[in-house]
């Protein structure tokens, strides 16, 4: 099922390449196949295409984490942190950075 989800997403992509829901539901296919790599792909052209989504940045810092990716990690959650100090996701971020 997945791989026909992916195949009508990547579909959409060709009509409508920044669109933000099928690049959000790309990644979560991918994630949910375990696809790490290919699961940051898409987060990293939304952020590409609007800066201030730190959510997204906090979902790829999270991703890069578990890549050991520390320094692409690293950036993504100060990004979180300048963009929304008073977030929930900053709070987040800073319980990760004092670990």
């Amino acid at each position: 099922v997945d791989d026909r989800a992916l195949a009508s997403l990547k579909l959409a992509l060709n009509w409508e390449p920044d669109r933000y829901n099928t690049l959000y539901k790309m990644y979560k296919t991918h994630l949910r196949q375990g696809r790490l790599k290919e699961a940051a792909t898409p987060l990293e052209r939304i952020v590409r295409l609007d800066s201030t989504k730190y959510g997204i940045f906090y979902i790829l810092g999270q991703i890069y984490t578990l890549q050991h990716e520390d320094s692409k990690a690293d950036q993504a959650f100060q990004r979180v942190l300048r963009l929304a100090p008073e977030s929930t996701e900053a709070d987040k971020v800073r319980k990760i950075i004092n670990r």
